[in-house]
């Protein structure tokens, strides 16, 4: 992969793992996990605004499709159906990291030709991915 590629993809999973907290935010009611939420999100909104700084000179980033966003959506309402509970929610999200990790860990592995400032990119969602597990744990 390149860096193009790269960056696209973390691109596009910082915007659904916002999507997903934003979709699932409003089952919450345990106010310490909202605040976990709320500041995943902005980690998120921090990497994905990382990601574009870097694409200045590069032409356009690829969107969520709205396919995408209606089965994350659609995912979360079916999960989270008979049981919203604080642990339930955890579960989900955690489900997520651990997709977004296998996949930033695949692209480190593969992706030997792309620069610093990407790889570094890609580091930090991965570490953030880790850590937000590690957060959701005592949610379970």
């Amino acid at each position: 992969m390149n860096d193009l590629e790269v960056l696209n993809e973390i691109n596009k999973g910082a915007l659904i793992g916002m999507e997903s907290i934003k979709n699932i935010s409003e089952k919450v009611e345990d106010d310490k996990l909202r605040t976990v939420l709320e500041d995943q999100y902005s980690e998120y909104e921090a990497i994905s605004d990382q990601v574009k700084d870097k694409f200045d000179s590069v032409k356009k980033l690829e969107k969520v499709s709205t396919g995408m966003k209606l089965m994350n959506r659609t995912g979360i309402v079916f999960n989270t159906m008979i049981d919203s509970s604080s642990s339930k929610i955890a579960e989900i999200l955690i489900q997520g990291n651990e997709m977004g990790i296998v996949k930033g860990r695949k692209m480190l592995n593969q992706s030997t030709g792309i620069d610093k400032e990407t790889q570094g990119i890609l580091n930090r969602f991965v570490d953030f991915q880790e850590r937000n597990i590690e957060s959701l744990k005592k949610y379970l």
